[in-house]
């Protein structure tokens, strides 16, 4: 059996620089809110995403957020500002990042995440599998805030370490932080990042992207605006605004007796007057005409 080709991929943040064409790797990860406050490098990050996405120097992409218990401001922002920097492209991943932090997220969030994904599969069409979660099992995140999760959500699952192949669902492994030493032969960072969370797909690249609702064996997909080529556009205004522009004249030329805007000569027959003078011309000799 030939051995599988993992995809590497960073996931960054404003703790990094913005995403520039010195990325290597065909995924990127990028954060869109830390709870309810807008990463800053966003905007940048998500526009050079789409356009890799689109050119073909990007498989897919990720979108990831930190879940906070007010999810429902976490979606709403999350999705606001996707909408607002260039659209969902049916080659992005939305990623629910749960971590208890501080003691900061405790208990069983399940009710609250599993409304969370639906809300998301909801977003994205429909397609739950565009939807996935980050979470650490090694310390028990996994299974004290989500253990009544969907069956087949898939997780990309931090283990500074040794991934374990038994993990449910996994379909990637964030193997370091930027700060601790990755298993030989896997890179420690990305340009033009430097060192930052790393991570490699359990899977090769095309099983990594079907697994997140992707088929990388089709042809990238129009982005949202940025498709229409300018002689579609141009063939569209001579097909459809050149009649329009005709049918124009031609009642310009019924009213005024000129066909082009700034000439109105009037008819001959009508003494040089449009024809709205014209009736009213009759209109006024109709009334001063003497009785009987």
């Amino acid at each position: 059996m030939p051995a599988v080709t993992h995809a590497y991929f960073a996931d960054v943040s404003a703790s990094q620089s913005v995403v520039d064409d010195r990325y290597p790797y065909q995924v990127l990860s990028i954060k869109s809110n830390d709870g309810t406050i807008e990463d800053p490098n966003f905007a940048a990050n998500y526009k050079w995403m789409l356009g890799a996405i689109q050119s073909g120097k990007l498989t897919f992409g990720i979108v990831y957020f930190y879940w906070e218990t007010n999810w429902q401001d976490c979606v709403r922002i999350h999705e606001q500002m996707i909408n607002a920097n260039g659209g969902l492209s049916p080659r992005v991943v939305s990623m629910i990042d749960v971590e208890s932090g501080n003691g900061q997220i405790t208990g069983d969030q399940s009710a609250a995440l599993n409304a969370t994904y639906n809300a998301l599969a909801q977003y994205h069409g429909n397609t739950a599998a565009r939807v996935i979660g980050y979470c650490n099992p090694g310390n028990g995140d996994l299974n004290t805030l989500w253990p009544n999760r969907p069956s087949t959500l898939s997780f990309i699952y931090p283990a500074y370490g040794t991934d374990d192949p038994s993990l449910p669902n996994e379909v990637a492994w964030q193997y370091t932080d930027g700060t601790i030493t990755p298993p030989a032969g896997n890179p420690i960072g990305a340009p033009p990042f430097g060192n930052c969370d790393m991570n490699r797909s359990v899977k090769s690249l095309t099983e990594f992207a079907f697994a997140c609702g992707i088929d990388s064996s089709t042809p990238t997909p129009p982005q949202p605006g940025g498709g229409i080529q300018p002689a579609s556009i141009n063939k569209f205004k001579s097909g459809f605004m050149g009649p329009v522009s005709s049918d124009v004249k031609d009642v310009r030329q019924q009213l005024t007796g000129g066909r082009d805007q700034g000439q109105y000569p009037g008819w001959p027959q009508l003494g040089g007057r449009s024809l709205t003078d014209g009736v009213a011309a009759v209109l006024q000799a109709i009334q001063n005409r003497p009785p009987g």
